[in-house]
Parts: C-alpha cells; sequence; structure tokens
C-alpha cells in the first residue's frame, strides 16, 4: 500500500514487477511542503524502498536531488517528503516508489529481484507563500560532537542565516556546527524567499556539557558553566572503596550553580556525599547524603559549590554512586528573549543613514540587510556589543529590506525601505 497526499493505493504482491500507475493515480503539491509517505511493503522481511521525483521531467531518475526518501532496510517505512523548489511546475511528473530486497542498488533504473516498482503521478504547483521557519537539531545535548541543524521551513526558502548562539553563523539549509565551550546556546534562523521573510529563535536550545568524574583522593577544579558529574568509578563502574576526593564547581562569572541528581545510590550510613556552598570544604554545608534517596535540586548562594565523597568499607556489595548535571547564572543573563519592541528602526523610510537602538538591556552582536529574494546586502559585526549603532546606506539601490539585528537572546527582523 502506497498512501502519500491524496494517492491510497494497495496493489497485490511482487508478481506485477512493475506497475504503472503516473497516468490513474495523480496528486497535486506545492513546493516547498511536507508530505506525509507511508508504505506497506507486504512481507515479514526489512526491505530497502526509495522514492524518487523526476523533477526536471526528463525521463532520468537521479540520486543526487530526484531521491526524495530513502528507507534502506526498513519493514513498512513511512516518513516526510519535502517538494524541492526548482522542479518543472504544473506538469504530470513521474513519482517512483521501489522496494525489493535488503542491499538493491540505488537506483531508479533498475529491474527488481524480488520486490516492486510503482511510477505515480505527481503535479508541483508554485509556492507563492513567505517561509516560516522551523527547525531541528541532532543531538541537542553533547559534549563535543559536532550538532548537525536540519532546516524544516515550509513553503520554498531559497536563503538561510543561521545563528548558532557562539558568535558563529552559516548560510547552509542544513549546516553542521561543533561548540568550543560548554554552555546552553540559543539558534536562530532567519529564512527568506522572493515573498518574504521569517525568523525563529530556540531559547537554551543546545546544551553543551562534558562529564568529569570525582577524584579518588585530593581536590579539583572545573570552571565549566555546565556539565556533568559522577562519582569516581565514573558511569559504568562503582565508586571506590575509602576515598575522600573533592571536587570544586567555580566557572567565571558565575552568580549561582544549580546541581540536579539523576541517580544517587552510597551505602546507607557508611558512605556519604556532602555538598558545600561555596569553594571549599570549609563553605558551609547545603547537604549530607547517605543511601539511595535521590537528593533534591541545590542552588548555591554565590558562583561556586564544592562536593567530596566520603567511602570506606562496602561490605562487598557494589553501588553505583552518583550522577548530577551543573548549570550556572552569569551575570547580565535574562531568561526572556529578544522582540521587536526591544529596538527603534529610524528613520524609515531613508536615503542615508539607518540608526539602531535598544530599548532594553539587549546589546547587539551582528546586523545584517536582507534583500527580498534572500541576497545578504550588507553584514557586520558590532564592537563591544553596542546597543547604539549607525549603518550608511547612501550607496544603497532603492528598494525594501530586511533588516536583522542578532543579539544574545535571539534574532529581531524589521523591514525598512531605502528611496
Amino acid at each position: 500500500n502506497v498512501n502519500f497526499n491524496t494517492i491510497n493505493n494497495t496493489t497485490p504482491d511482487a508478481v506485477e514487477g512493475y506497475q504503472d500507475f503516473s497516468c490513474s493515480k495523480q496528486t497535486t503539491v506545492i513546493e516547498g511542503n511536507f508530505y506525509a509517505m507511508n508504505i506497506i511493503t507486504g512481507t515479514n522481511n526489512p526491505q530497502d524502498t526509495r522514492v524518487w521525483i523526476d523533477l526536471n521531467n526528463d525521463g532520468v531518475f537521479n540520486n543526487t536531488n530526484e531521491l526524495v526518501f530513502d528507507a534502506p532496510n526498513a519493514f513498512n517505512p513511512s516518513g516526510n517528503i519535502t517538494i524541492p523548489a526548482g522542479a518543472v511546475l504544473n506538469t504530470s511528473l513521474r513519482m517512483r516508489i521501489s522496494s525489493d530486497v535488503v542491499g538493491t542498488p540505488q537506483s531508479g533504473c533498475t529491474n527488481n529481484d524480488f520486490g516492486q516498482t510503482e511510477d505515480y503521478g505527481i503535479i508541483i504547483q508554485a509556492n507563492t507563500l513567505p517561509p516560516i521557519a522551523d527547525f531541528s537539531a541532532t543531538p541537542t545535548s553533547t559534549c563535543a560532537s559536532p550538532v548537525q541543524f536540519t532546516d524544516l521551513t515550509a513553503n520554498a526558502p531559497t536563503s538561510w542565516l543561521w545563528y548558532f548562539g557562539d558568535g558563529n553563523t552559516s548560510i547552509l539549509p542544513n549546516p553542521s556546527h561543533t561548540y568550543a565551550n560548554s554552555g546552553v546556546y540559543t539558534v536562530s534562523l532567519v529564512v527568506t524567499n522572493a515573498f518574504g521573510q521569517d525568523s525563529l529563535a530556540k531559547i537554551n536550545f543546545i546544551t553543551i556539557a562534558c562529564s568529569v568524574n570525582m577524584p579518588f583522593t585530593g581536590t579539583d577544579t572545573v570552571t565549566d558553566c555546565n556539565g556533568i558529574l559522577f562519582d569516581d568509578g565514573g558511569p559504568f563502574l562503582p565508586y571506590s572503596e575509602f576515598s575522600d576526593g573533592i571536587m570544586s564547581i567555580q566557572p567565571a562569572g558565575a552568580t549561582q550553580i544549580i546541581l540536579n541528581f539523576v541517580s544517587f545510590d552510597f551505602e546507607d550510613g557508611l558512605d556519604f556525599l556532602i555538598v558545600y556552598d561555596g569553594p571549599s570544604t570549609a563553605s558551609p554545608a547545603l547537604g549530607f547524603y547517605t543511601g539511595n534517596t535521590l537528593p533534591n535540586q541545590f542552588i548555591s548562594s554565590g558562583g561556586a559549590v564544592t562536593i567530596q565523597q566520603l567511602t570506606t568499607f562496602t561490605n562487598f556489595i557494589p553501588r553505583q554512586g552518583f550522577e548530577l548535571n551543573w548549570s550556572c547564572t552569569t551575570v547580565g543573563i535574562e531568561e526572556n528573549s529578544v522582540s521587536e519592541s526591544d529596538f527603534i528602526v529610524y528613520p524609515n523610510p531613508t536615503s542615508s543613514v539607518i540608526n539602531i537602538k535598544s530599548e532594553t538591556n539587549f546589546k547587539i552582536n551582528e546586523v545584517q540587510l536582507i534583500s527580498l529574494v534572500g541576497k545578504i546586502i550588507y553584514q557586520s559585526g558590532v564592537k563591544d556589543n553596542s546597543k547604539d549603532i549607525t549603518i550608511d546606506i547612501a550607496n544603497f539601490s532603492k528598494g525594501v529590506y530586511i533588516l536583522s539585528v542578532l543579539t544574545e537572546k535571539g534574532v529581531v527582523n524589521k523591514r525598512v525601505i531605502v528611496q
């Protein structure tokens, strides 16, 4: 069974080999939009299932840009198909669906071994709507691995501008980015097509947090604002006997440290974990814990927390110890996101300069002027994260532009007219 948009077609088993429904079963879609594809292969074994659309109507299915759905070694696969921009419009194009044994060559023009190939008709219509920004990322929490961002914008965007929250940007539709420092990052995407522009900021979307273990003895110090802390056995081994190690968490510029325990298992009455509200064991104790009751969240009164693991003889009963996540708040970080009302842009319309003034405490990191077809006309970082800047546009062509203002809490976009 093939279920795609208005097509819902069930056929017998693979004895037919190939069937052509391109004239009898057609559907109309809009470029740039997503459509669910659900395929029931009718066997108890996984198969390689693929879908091509002959976007340029040349009679050839290529794997570079016409393979729109690929589900190798899958049983009854399903997923979304994005209709690419740039296809031949308002013409019945062939959509080829092929399902065959695992290991089948990735080609839309080969004979089936034991499976079946079916052709359907698909008519692609132009999308005349402005984009609606959306995106995802994998993973959203990691230590040092690259984060793969995926554009999910509807209505066929033609340009992309990503702000990763660490001062880096990209104009690729689906970029990969590696963060150099631990922390929690807000990610923003600005998308444009010929009919308009949209942006989306996902606040605190990416968490970069690396794990450390308690020392068996002595004192270690970490300065990351985010991280994961295990007992001295780490995530896979029990903690050690007769340990007295100390870990001090002291991020630069922190005003508070927040501890959230994920697991806790110490031998009751013999082994202990002590949390101190400050940079050493001389600081006041926040908690003194044993057994397997999960401690409550801790919030320090200042920018440091110290943790000590005290263990003795375990009576041959291995214990997994603890895991906790820590994060910090720093000076000047606010929880609210930026909005249009936070900035004044004047004069507008203008023929000489554009002034941008922050009405709040948000500082400007970067500004861009983007044409309505998605071309970046002007781009500049802002020194010292100023709250007031001026752009000279005297030599710009007359027209309507999108002014994109990047702050530490997201992106604001305003339409400006150059006369």
